[in-house]
């Protein structure tokens, strides 16, 4: 028998009624994250979230050109 996981999201936004209608969008079916700034996303990509399969970056927050660049 194989154990199924939860795929983890984490939705990245500085608008706080996007990320909460995201999590109304998504939290039944995924283990959300949310984080507001760039910068809370690594940290929390960081301490204890899978690398990502597929990035879906926005192009411009304040703090990040939107392009990932981790591996």
């Amino acid at each position: 028998m194989t154990a199924t996981t939860t795929p983890v999201v984490l939705a990245v936004d500085d608008n706080e009624k996007l990320l909460e209608t995201y999590e109304m969008w998504l939290a039944a079916d995924y283990d959300l994250r949310t984080a507001d700034s760039g910068e809370r996303a690594l940290e929390k990509i960081d301490a204890d979230i899978p690398p990502p399969r597929d990035p879906r970056p926005r192009h411009r927050m304040p703090d990040r050109d939107g392009h990932c660049r981790r591996a």
